[in-house]
This record gives C-alpha cells, structure tokens and sequence, in this order.
C-alpha cells in the first residue's frame, strides 16, 4: 500500500464493493417493504445471470492476491537482511490485511457453491478482516518515521473500520437488520472515497507505481493536516448523499419497471386513513358542539 497504485487499488476496490452491495441490497429492502416482508441479508451477490457466477466472492479473492503481490515484490522478496533482522515491517502489515481478505475470499467462493461449511463463517471471517483492518492501521499510523499528514490520513478512517467489523457482528446476529447493512455499505463508501483523495495527497501518481511523496503537499504543514480532518467531515456527508440518492434511484427504477405500484397505492390509502383516524375525535367534538 505504500504508494499511489497501492491506495488507489483499495480505493477502486471498496467503492466498487459499495455501489455492488447498493444496487443489490436496496432494491431487495424495497421489494420487502412492498411484500410486507422481512428483508434478509447476505454477505456477497452473484450476477443476475442464469449461469451462477459469484463474481464479488471471485473479485474479493483476485484484489488481495494484487495487493500480495504488490508488497512481496516491492522492494525485493526478503523479509530479512544481511544481519537477520527484520525489513519491510510496513509491508508485513499489509500483507497480513490482504490475507485476512483472501481468506474471506476464499471462505465466501466456497460456501458460495453451497460446499458444508459453518454457516456464518463468511460474516465472521468478514468481521475479522475489517477488526484487524483498523488494529493494524492503529499500529501503522504510529510507525517510526511517520510524517504527521500522513499519520493523520491513516489514523482517521480506523473508526470506520471497527464499525464495519460492528456492522458485520450485527447482521450475524440479526439477519433482517437493514440498518446494520447500510452501515456496512456506508462505511465501506467511506474507505473507498477516503483513500482515493489520500492516493493524491500522499504521492505523485506517476511514475507508476506512484512511490514518491507528493511534493506539493507539505507533510508537516499544520495547515495540511487539519483541511485533512476537515476533509474527512465532507466524506461524511458526500457519502451519506450517496447513498440516498442510490437508494431513490433503486426506488425509482423498481417504480418504472411497474413493481410496488399497487403496494404504493396501499400505502398512500393507509397513509390517509391514518390522517383521517388522527383528526377524527377532533371533527366529531367540532361537530358535537356545533349540533348544541
């Protein structure tokens, strides 16, 4: 991760996940409000093929091994030098994030295929990957040598991280919670938009693989660091619009394809009836008066 390529991968990789789980997962709570029943949740979507392809559970197997391979090969393949002691620590920690996605990976291609695995297994090896995800920047954060800019873009989303380990911990327990779904899908949003804007603060994108810092943003500038935190705010709400809008447009699109138009109906004559039922005591006192 420790250059543009190595941020911006992320950055592609979680914003694709988002936008994936959005237009698969709102569309389906949509239709269960509709139906009147419960929305269920699951960790990965398939293509809406007939052929079964489990192309998040394949895509979510192919980034990690990118990345692993990104690190091992960075700066040579030893883990020691000459005196025996240990090199590439950053990368050892990054490498030890990517293999926890792998490993959900592999977990969420197989129990895709309906082969006898614990069921859950694919939230809980999500759960850690996104725990460790956070604990491990925690540490990263602080390593030695750290400018404070840079220290500050990767201690800021370490919350976000935990909570999507949150959110996954309660859609294992509760099935039927959008809520913890949305969180999932928002705080994944924010990985995604967060470290696309800190692949250009932090280095020059080109030459590739884009490892040189980028000059035009000053590491130790005070300034620098709180437009950062600042930033971050913005992410905030930017993502929350997002996520809005996708959910209208998902809305909107079942509305156009003729889904939900008598459910939608039934809502409105219920929306009225309430308003009537709420007034009702009210217009019989009026009336009772005026009849004296």
């Amino acid at each position: 991760m420790g250059s543009f390529v190595g941020h911006i991968d992320e950055s592609i990789f979680f914003l694709c996940l988002a936008f994936w789980w959005m237009v698969n997962k709102f569309p389906r709570h949509i239709r269960s409000q509709w139906r009147k029943r419960e929305y269920t949740t699951r960790v990965s979507y398939p293509l809406p093929t007939k052929k079964f392809i489990p192309l998040e559970a394949i895509l979510k197997v192919l980034f990690p091994i990118g990345g692993l391979i990104g690190e091992f090969l960075t700066g040579g393949v030893a883990l020691k030098d000459a005196d025996g002691n240990f090199r590439k620590l950053s990368s050892m920690q990054h490498m030890s994030i990517y293999g926890l996605f792998l490993v959900h990976g592999l977990i969420d291609v197989v129990m895709s295929y309906g082969l006898p695995l614990p069921r859950g297994l694919d939230f809980l090896s999500a759960i850690a990957a996104f725990f460790w995800y956070g604990q491990s920047f925690g540490y990263h954060a602080h390593m030695h040598g750290k400018a404070e800019l840079e220290m500050t873009i990767h201690v800021l989303p370490i919350t976000t991280m935990y909570a999507c380990s949150v959110a996954g911990i309660v859609e294992l327990l509760d099935r039927h919670c959008f809520a913890a779904s949305m969180t999932r899908i928002f705080c994944v949003l924010m990985l995604g938009t967060w470290f696309s804007q800190a692949s250009f603060v932090m280095y020059k994108p080109f030459p590739l693989p884009g490892d040189i810092l980028n000059p035009n943003w000053d590491q130790t500038d005070e300034r620098n660091v709180n437009f950062i935190v600042a930033s971050f705010g913005y992410h905030m709400i930017l993502n929350i619009v997002i996520v809005t809008v996708v959910y209208l447009v998902c809305y909107a699109y079942l509305r156009f394809k003729g889904e939900g138009q008598n459910q939608f109906k039934l809502l409105v004559d219920e929306f009225q009836d309430d308003h009537v039922d709420q007034f009702t005591p009210l217009n019989s006192k009026t009336q009772a008066d005026s009849s004296l």
